[in-house]
Protein backbone atom coordinates (compact mmCIF):
# COMPACT_ATOMS: atom_id res chain seq x y z
CA UNK A 1 0.00 0.00 0.00
CA UNK A 2 0.83 3.76 -0.46
CA UNK A 3 2.65 5.52 2.22
CA UNK A 4 0.77 7.85 3.93
CA UNK A 5 1.39 11.27 4.26
CA UNK A 6 3.47 11.85 8.03
CA UNK A 7 6.40 13.89 9.50
CA UNK A 8 9.72 13.44 8.75
CA UNK A 9 10.44 12.55 12.13
CA UNK A 10 13.81 13.96 11.98
CA UNK A 11 14.62 12.00 8.63
CA UNK A 12 16.19 8.82 10.42
CA UNK A 13 13.44 7.36 12.70
CA UNK A 14 10.19 6.20 11.92
CA UNK A 15 7.90 4.69 14.26
CA UNK A 16 4.46 2.66 12.92
CA UNK A 17 1.27 2.14 15.26
CA UNK A 18 -0.67 -0.95 15.20
CA UNK A 19 -3.41 0.72 13.03
CA UNK A 20 -0.38 1.83 10.30
CA UNK A 21 -0.12 5.92 11.69
CA UNK A 22 3.01 7.18 12.27
CA UNK A 23 3.73 7.67 15.64
CA UNK A 24 4.24 11.62 17.10
CA UNK A 25 8.34 11.28 17.90
CA UNK A 26 8.47 14.40 19.70
CA UNK A 27 5.65 13.07 22.50
CA UNK A 28 7.18 9.56 22.52
CA UNK A 29 8.97 7.89 25.02
CA UNK A 30 12.39 7.18 22.47
CA UNK A 31 15.71 5.56 24.06
CA UNK A 32 18.86 4.04 22.04
CA UNK A 33 21.22 1.68 23.12
CA UNK A 34 24.30 0.20 21.09
CA UNK A 35 25.15 -3.65 21.84
CA UNK A 36 28.99 -2.76 21.85
CA UNK A 37 30.04 0.19 22.72
CA UNK A 38 33.54 -0.44 22.19
CA UNK A 39 32.87 -0.16 18.74
CA UNK A 40 29.96 2.55 18.40
CA UNK A 41 28.41 4.59 20.60
CA UNK A 42 25.04 6.32 20.45
CA UNK A 43 23.76 9.65 22.21
CA UNK A 44 20.66 9.75 24.23
CA UNK A 45 19.35 11.94 21.28
CA UNK A 46 20.44 9.25 18.19
CA UNK A 47 23.82 10.19 17.50
CA UNK A 48 26.31 7.55 16.73
CA UNK A 49 30.19 7.78 17.03
CA UNK A 50 32.38 5.16 15.45
CA UNK A 51 34.83 3.95 18.32
CA UNK A 52 37.02 1.55 16.50
CA UNK A 53 36.22 -0.83 13.58
CA UNK A 54 33.82 -3.60 14.11
CA UNK A 55 30.12 -4.78 13.90
CA UNK A 56 27.24 -3.76 16.71
CA UNK A 57 23.26 -3.11 16.53
CA UNK A 58 21.84 0.19 17.09
CA UNK A 59 18.49 0.12 18.45
CA UNK A 60 15.72 2.05 19.15
CA UNK A 61 12.71 1.86 21.81
CA UNK A 62 9.87 3.53 21.21
CA UNK A 63 6.53 3.70 23.75
CA UNK A 64 8.12 0.13 24.80
CA UNK A 65 8.64 -1.45 21.34
CA UNK A 66 12.36 -1.42 19.77
CA UNK A 67 13.66 -2.09 16.54
CA UNK A 68 17.25 -2.55 15.51
CA UNK A 69 19.64 -2.63 12.83
CA UNK A 70 23.27 -3.71 12.45
CA UNK A 71 25.92 -1.16 11.93
CA UNK A 72 28.99 -2.01 10.56
CA UNK A 73 32.24 0.34 11.41
CA UNK A 74 35.63 0.16 8.80
CA UNK A 75 39.14 2.07 8.91
CA UNK A 76 39.17 3.60 5.51
CA UNK A 77 41.12 1.93 2.98
CA UNK A 78 42.19 3.51 0.00
CA UNK A 79 44.25 2.54 -3.59
CA UNK A 80 45.31 3.88 -6.54
CA UNK A 81 46.94 3.55 -9.31
CA UNK A 82 48.43 5.33 -12.61
CA UNK A 83 45.25 5.39 -15.67
CA UNK A 84 48.16 2.72 -17.58
CA UNK A 85 50.37 0.25 -16.53
CA UNK A 86 52.58 -1.03 -19.60
CA UNK A 87 53.09 -4.59 -19.97
CA UNK A 88 56.29 -5.78 -19.03
CA UNK A 89 57.24 -2.70 -16.89
CA UNK A 90 57.24 -1.71 -13.32
CA UNK A 91 54.85 1.09 -12.21
CA UNK A 92 54.01 2.40 -9.26
CA UNK A 93 50.52 1.86 -6.65
CA UNK A 94 49.91 3.42 -3.79
CA UNK A 95 47.76 2.38 -0.66
CA UNK A 96 46.24 4.53 2.17
CA UNK A 97 45.10 3.70 5.76
CA UNK A 98 43.65 5.74 8.11
CA UNK A 99 42.37 4.89 11.71
CA UNK A 100 39.04 7.03 12.22
CA UNK A 101 38.39 5.58 15.43
CA UNK A 102 39.02 6.66 19.01
CA UNK A 103 41.38 3.85 19.71
CA UNK A 104 44.98 2.84 18.75
CA UNK A 105 45.38 -0.14 15.93
CA UNK A 106 47.72 -2.79 16.28
CA UNK A 107 49.54 -5.15 14.10
CA UNK A 108 48.49 -3.35 10.89
CA UNK A 109 49.25 -5.12 7.90
CA UNK A 110 48.83 -3.85 4.15
CA UNK A 111 48.57 -6.00 1.00
CA UNK A 112 48.04 -5.44 -2.60
CA UNK A 113 47.97 -7.76 -5.70
CA UNK A 114 47.30 -7.93 -9.07
CA UNK A 115 45.92 -10.80 -11.27
CA UNK A 116 47.71 -13.55 -12.20
CA UNK A 117 51.00 -13.18 -12.74
CA UNK A 118 51.70 -9.85 -11.82
CA UNK A 119 53.90 -8.65 -8.79
CA UNK A 120 53.17 -6.19 -5.98
CA UNK A 121 56.22 -5.20 -3.78
CA UNK A 122 56.21 -2.45 -1.15
CA UNK A 123 58.35 -0.01 -2.09
CA UNK A 124 57.90 1.60 1.60
CA UNK A 125 56.65 -0.12 4.75
CA UNK A 126 53.59 -2.20 4.83
CA UNK A 127 53.43 -3.01 8.15
CA UNK A 128 52.65 -0.79 11.52
CA UNK A 129 52.94 -2.21 15.17
CA UNK A 130 50.66 0.64 16.10
CA UNK A 131 48.50 3.57 14.65
CA UNK A 132 47.14 6.30 16.56
CA UNK A 133 43.38 7.30 16.31
CA UNK A 134 43.19 9.87 13.08
CA UNK A 135 46.49 9.15 11.92
CA UNK A 136 47.14 7.85 8.06
CA UNK A 137 49.86 5.55 6.75
CA UNK A 138 50.23 5.32 3.42
CA UNK A 139 52.71 2.51 1.08
CA UNK A 140 54.24 3.11 -1.80
CA UNK A 141 53.67 -0.20 -4.14
CA UNK A 142 56.18 -1.45 -7.36
CA UNK A 143 53.48 -3.17 -9.35
CA UNK A 144 55.13 -5.16 -12.64
CA UNK A 145 52.82 -6.48 -14.78
CA UNK A 146 53.86 -9.34 -16.92
CA UNK A 147 55.22 -8.75 -20.44
CA UNK A 148 52.44 -10.76 -23.17
CA UNK A 149 49.49 -9.33 -21.12
CA UNK A 150 46.71 -8.20 -23.54
CA UNK A 151 45.55 -5.15 -23.63
CA UNK A 152 41.98 -4.11 -20.81
CA UNK A 153 41.16 -3.25 -17.55
CA UNK A 154 42.77 -4.93 -14.63
CA UNK A 155 42.32 -4.85 -10.90
CA UNK A 156 44.61 -4.18 -8.05
CA UNK A 157 43.13 -6.17 -4.56
CA UNK A 158 44.36 -3.72 -1.54
CA UNK A 159 43.34 -5.12 1.60
CA UNK A 160 44.00 -4.57 5.41
CA UNK A 161 44.07 -6.61 8.55
CA UNK A 162 44.63 -5.20 12.04
CA UNK A 163 43.73 -5.89 16.16
CA UNK A 164 41.52 -3.24 17.34
CA UNK A 165 40.05 -3.20 21.28
CA UNK A 166 37.20 -4.56 19.44
CA UNK A 167 38.91 -7.52 18.13
CA UNK A 168 40.99 -8.55 14.72
CA UNK A 169 39.66 -6.90 11.73
CA UNK A 170 40.05 -6.43 7.81
CA UNK A 171 39.12 -3.66 5.60
CA UNK A 172 39.51 -4.39 1.47
CA UNK A 173 39.05 -2.01 -1.58
CA UNK A 174 40.22 -1.74 -5.10
CA UNK A 175 42.17 0.34 -7.80
CA UNK A 176 41.60 -0.21 -11.65
CA UNK A 177 44.43 0.35 -14.19
CA UNK A 178 44.47 -0.17 -17.75
CA UNK A 179 47.03 -1.85 -19.94
CA UNK A 180 47.49 -0.16 -23.23
CA UNK A 181 47.51 -2.46 -26.41
CA UNK A 182 46.57 -2.87 -30.05
CA UNK A 183 43.44 -5.09 -31.19
CA UNK A 184 42.39 -5.96 -35.12
CA UNK A 185 40.76 -7.26 -37.10
CA UNK A 186 41.84 -8.47 -41.01
CA UNK A 187 38.66 -8.85 -43.36
CA UNK A 188 38.04 -11.63 -45.84
CA UNK A 189 36.01 -14.54 -46.42
CA UNK A 190 36.74 -15.39 -42.49
CA UNK A 191 37.44 -12.63 -40.89
CA UNK A 192 40.32 -13.34 -38.16
CA UNK A 193 39.84 -11.22 -35.19
CA UNK A 194 42.20 -10.18 -32.06
CA UNK A 195 40.17 -8.00 -29.96
CA UNK A 196 38.34 -6.45 -32.54
CA UNK A 197 35.64 -7.55 -34.67
CA UNK A 198 33.93 -6.53 -37.65
CA UNK A 199 29.64 -6.72 -36.90
CA UNK A 200 27.38 -7.82 -40.01
CA UNK A 201 24.78 -4.92 -39.96
CA UNK A 202 22.73 -6.51 -42.91
CA UNK A 203 19.07 -6.10 -41.33
CA UNK A 204 20.05 -2.19 -41.31
CA UNK A 205 22.88 -0.21 -42.91
CA UNK A 206 25.88 -2.16 -42.56
CA UNK A 207 25.85 -5.07 -45.28
CA UNK A 208 29.00 -6.30 -46.62
CA UNK A 209 30.17 -8.66 -49.23
CA UNK A 210 33.92 -10.66 -49.40
CA UNK A 211 36.14 -9.88 -51.83
CA UNK A 212 39.52 -10.26 -53.11
CA UNK A 213 41.23 -7.29 -54.80
CA UNK A 214 45.05 -5.85 -55.35
CA UNK A 215 46.10 -9.36 -54.10
CA UNK A 216 44.44 -8.58 -50.71
CA UNK A 217 41.03 -10.09 -49.20
CA UNK A 218 38.90 -7.48 -47.83
CA UNK A 219 35.07 -6.61 -47.28
CA UNK A 220 33.34 -4.31 -49.61
CA UNK A 221 30.49 -2.28 -48.28
CA UNK A 222 26.97 -2.73 -50.26
CA UNK A 223 23.70 -1.32 -50.04
CA UNK A 224 21.58 -3.88 -47.99
CA UNK A 225 18.50 -5.54 -49.58
CA UNK A 226 15.94 -3.88 -49.66
CA UNK A 227 18.23 -0.23 -50.14
CA UNK A 228 18.74 1.59 -46.44
CA UNK A 229 17.96 4.85 -46.85
CA UNK A 230 21.28 5.86 -44.54
CA UNK A 231 25.06 5.39 -46.06
CA UNK A 232 26.98 2.02 -46.40
CA UNK A 233 28.76 1.22 -43.45
CA UNK A 234 31.42 -1.52 -41.81
CA UNK A 235 30.40 -1.93 -38.83
CA UNK A 236 33.10 -2.52 -35.72
CA UNK A 237 33.30 -3.60 -32.00
CA UNK A 238 36.28 -3.57 -29.66
CA UNK A 239 35.97 -6.66 -27.44
CA UNK A 240 34.19 -5.01 -23.85
CA UNK A 241 36.71 -6.57 -21.94
CA UNK A 242 39.45 -4.80 -23.78
CA UNK A 243 37.77 -1.16 -23.12
CA UNK A 244 34.09 -0.60 -22.27
CA UNK A 245 31.85 3.02 -21.50
CA UNK A 246 35.88 4.68 -20.59
CA UNK A 247 37.55 7.80 -21.36
CA UNK A 248 40.36 6.12 -23.80
CA UNK A 249 43.37 7.65 -26.57
CA UNK A 250 42.70 5.72 -29.63
CA UNK A 251 44.87 5.20 -33.04
CA UNK A 252 42.91 4.31 -35.51
CA UNK A 253 45.04 2.37 -38.85
CA UNK A 254 42.95 1.09 -41.61
CA UNK A 255 43.97 -0.75 -44.44
CA UNK A 256 41.82 0.07 -47.55
CA UNK A 257 41.60 0.13 -51.49
CA UNK A 258 41.71 3.22 -52.96
CA UNK A 259 39.33 2.95 -55.78
CA UNK A 260 36.68 5.78 -57.04
CA UNK A 261 37.30 9.66 -56.34
CA UNK A 262 35.07 9.77 -53.58
CA UNK A 263 35.52 9.94 -48.93
CA UNK A 264 34.55 7.46 -46.85
CA UNK A 265 34.22 9.10 -42.95
CA UNK A 266 35.42 7.19 -39.37
CA UNK A 267 32.82 7.62 -37.16
CA UNK A 268 33.16 6.87 -33.38
CA UNK A 269 32.06 6.41 -30.14
CA UNK A 270 33.14 9.89 -28.04
CA UNK A 271 32.84 10.90 -24.31
CA UNK A 272 32.39 14.27 -26.15
CA UNK A 273 28.08 14.52 -25.95
CA UNK A 274 28.08 17.29 -28.67
CA UNK A 275 30.61 15.60 -31.25
CA UNK A 276 27.98 13.99 -33.01
CA UNK A 277 24.60 12.13 -33.43
CA UNK A 278 22.95 10.32 -30.81
CA UNK A 279 24.75 12.52 -27.56
CA UNK A 280 28.57 11.71 -29.38
CA UNK A 281 27.89 8.39 -30.46
CA UNK A 282 28.33 9.14 -33.98
CA UNK A 283 31.88 11.43 -33.88
CA UNK A 284 32.88 11.98 -36.95
CA UNK A 285 36.98 11.56 -37.78
CA UNK A 286 38.98 12.77 -40.89
CA UNK A 287 37.30 11.82 -44.09
CA UNK A 288 39.52 9.70 -45.71
CA UNK A 289 39.90 10.67 -49.39
CA UNK A 290 39.77 8.12 -52.67
CA UNK A 291 42.00 8.86 -55.27
CA UNK A 292 41.51 6.03 -57.57
CA UNK A 293 44.91 4.74 -57.39
CA UNK A 294 44.00 1.06 -57.66
CA UNK A 295 46.71 0.27 -54.97
CA UNK A 296 46.34 -0.74 -50.95
CA UNK A 297 46.60 2.22 -48.55
CA UNK A 298 46.62 2.96 -44.78
CA UNK A 299 44.83 5.74 -43.15
CA UNK A 300 45.88 6.53 -39.37
CA UNK A 301 44.38 9.25 -37.31
CA UNK A 302 44.79 9.53 -32.88
CA UNK A 303 41.04 10.49 -30.97
CA UNK A 304 41.25 11.61 -27.54
CA UNK A 305 37.51 11.15 -26.55
CA UNK A 306 37.02 7.32 -27.55
CA UNK A 307 34.10 5.90 -25.35
CA UNK A 308 33.53 2.39 -26.78
CA UNK A 309 30.05 2.33 -24.84
CA UNK A 310 28.28 -0.01 -27.54
CA UNK A 311 26.37 2.98 -28.94
CA UNK A 312 26.05 2.71 -32.48
CA UNK A 313 23.81 0.21 -34.26
CA UNK A 314 23.74 -3.48 -33.26
CA UNK A 315 25.84 -2.41 -30.21
CA UNK A 316 28.86 -1.51 -32.21
CA UNK A 317 31.97 1.10 -31.11
CA UNK A 318 32.53 2.49 -34.61
CA UNK A 319 32.07 2.60 -38.35
CA UNK A 320 33.29 3.84 -41.88
CA UNK A 321 30.55 5.18 -43.83
CA UNK A 322 30.16 6.30 -47.61
CA UNK A 323 27.37 6.88 -50.13
CA UNK A 324 29.71 4.57 -52.33
CA UNK A 325 31.05 1.12 -52.25
CA UNK A 326 34.36 0.90 -50.55
CA UNK A 327 36.57 -1.71 -49.40
CA UNK A 328 38.90 -2.37 -46.45
CA UNK A 329 41.66 -5.19 -45.99
CA UNK A 330 42.34 -4.29 -42.40
CA UNK A 331 41.76 -2.20 -38.95
CA UNK A 332 43.52 -1.98 -35.78
CA UNK A 333 43.38 -0.23 -32.77
CA UNK A 334 46.11 0.95 -30.52
CA UNK A 335 44.15 1.92 -27.34
CA UNK A 336 45.39 3.67 -23.83
CA UNK A 337 43.55 5.14 -20.52
CA UNK A 338 43.43 8.75 -19.98
CA UNK A 339 43.90 9.91 -16.82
Amino acid sequence: SLEQPHASADNIIEAVNNDQSFANLASAHVSYASSDRAVATVSRDGTVTAAAPGVTTISVTVNGVTGSTPLSVSAPLSAAAPADMDAGAASQATTSFTNTGSQPLTDVRLTLAGPDGWTAAPATAATFASIAPGQKVETTWNVTVPAGTGPGTYELAANATFAAVSGPGSSSTAATTFVPGTVSVTLGQQNQSSGLSQVEFDSGDGATQPVTVGGESGREAVPTVPPHPNDLNIYFNVADGVAFDGNYTATFSIQYYDSGTGAFTPQYDSTNAKGGDVSGAYTDAPPVQLTNSGTWKTATFTVHDAMFANRENDGTDFRLSSPNSFTVHQVSVTISANS
